[in-house]
């Protein structure tokens, strides 16, 4: 049956506009780049992609490793110059072996942080390890800055295993998404209004109920890992906020327990009590 105990997972890089690369050794988890199938390459940085800049396209002889590339492809079959929409970085260049990074539209640069989707997930398992947690599902967006209010990353994460305290694991996080990004780390100075990230843990299956609600309503099944939209956070993180916000107004005699919908029941009882509810 499959998959079974011993199953050897091979990566490849395709897609409907041609097949790029595929994994050669088992003992590396990158791709060797073919290029014999009738497709030449440029690669943008991807400074200079955001800029628009197709200038600044190399071949495969400007390549260099460990920056982060736009691939563009020209092809046989009469693609000239189209841009694939996926971040890579060469590990190496004789051969040329890639590793994906992630999509073009699967970043945040609300602040000048220019944090990719890589670097996000990297941050997260190191978090994970220092707080003995296991993920399932996340997605992170920006709360941007307010008058009186500093800006941060705000993460909806759904837990296999959620951390016994929530707080060491954000810490955990701001300190890796610092090692891992320059310009995160910059604007996270005393100077600058980037407060640290903010961490929610979403009930179980709240993300495949997103998905299917977005199918239902004619929305597509996919959804960002990392964005400058709100996306599934204004949805249910949202959601949390608001009947978090009016459980302590009953708490503190500013609103009736009567005046609490099922809604808000289900939404704390689902996030913020599951083992209680």
């Amino acid at each position: 049956m499959f998959p079974k105990p011993g199953f050897i997972f091979q990566e490849i890089y395709n897609a409907t506009e041609g097949f790029f690369a595929v994994q050669d050794r088992d003992e590396l988890r990158t791709m060797l780049l073919l290029l014999t199938t009738g497709i030449y390459y440029e690669f943008i940085p991807w400074a200079d992609y955001q800029r628009q800049d197709y200038g600044a396209a190399v071949s495969l002889a400007g390549v260099q490793t460990e920056v982060s590339y736009v691939m563009l492809i020209t092809t046989v079959a009469g693609l000239y110059r189209y841009p694939m929409g996926d971040l890579i970085a060469f590990t190496e260049t004789d051969p040329y072996r890639i590793v994906i990074q992630g999509r073009t539209q699967e970043f945040i640069n609300a602040f000048g942080e220019d944090l990719l989707r890589s670097e996000a997930e990297q941050a997260l398992v190191e978090a994970c390890g220092v707080a003995g947690a296991t993920v399932r599902d996340f997605t992170v967006a920006p709360d941007y800055i307010e008058v009186g209010k500093a800006g941060r990353h705000h993460w909806l994460i759904e837990f296999e295993r959620a951390p016994a305290d929530l707080e060491q694991f954000n810490a955990a996080l701001d300190r890796a998404l610092q090692e891992k990004n320059y310009n995160y780390a910059a604007k996270r100075g005393k100077r600058l209004r980037h407060r640290a990230p903010w961490s929610d843990g979403g009930a179980s299956g709240v993300f495949s109920e997103l998905v299917s609600e977005s199918r239902q309503a004619g929305g597509t099944a996919q959804g960002a890992a990392a964005g400058e939209s709100p996306g599934v956070l204004g949805g249910y993180a949202g959601a949390v906020v608001e009947a978090a916000k009016r459980t302590a107004e009953v708490a503190e005699g500013r609103r009736g327990l009567t005046e609490l919908n099922s809604a808000d029941l289900r939404v704390l009882c689902g996030c913020l009590l599951p083992s209680r509810c």
